[in-house]
């Protein structure tokens, strides 16, 4: 039995001999713990690594060559309702992807201790062909 196994085991232990009243406190008190993990996960620098590979992340081949496809198609009002559907949801990956890229950008800036410009300007002509 693993260490973490024993200690669930003796928290279920604990919990099943409080009585009924204290069970509001106990859920309390293992929210706050929850968000304090949260909140240290969050605050963990990530690696320099680890924030490259954001800065660096593409849309696959296959995913560039149907997006041209679908925007060729809206030039030409072509597009079918899947087709658009297609579309905006590779549209929405873009920009989820570039909100990921921005914030990596600055956690990269802050662990470099440099301005944002700087870590932007050096990744700038890989982050123009983003999509």
């Amino acid at each position: 039995m693993t260490l973490q196994t024993a200690d669930r085991k003796r928290i279920i232990t604990l919990l099943d001999e409080l009585p009924s009243e204290a069970l509001a406190e106990v859920a309390d008190f293992m929210e706050f713990l929850r968000l304090k993990a949260i909140q240290k996960k969050a605050a963990t620098p990530r690696s320099e690594a680890a924030l490259l590979e954001v800065i660096n992340r593409r849309l696959s081949p296959e995913e560039r060559n149907r997006l041209s496809q679908l925007q060729e198609k809206v030039g030409t009002a072509e597009l079918t309702p899947a087709e658009h559907q297609d579309l905006l949801a590779l549209v929405a990956q873009i920009e989820r992807a570039n909100v990921e890229r921005a914030e990596a950008l600055v956690e990269l800036a802050r662990l470099r201790n440099v301005t944002p410009a700087v870590v932007f300007n050096e990744f700038a002509p890989a982050i123009a062909d983003a999509g």
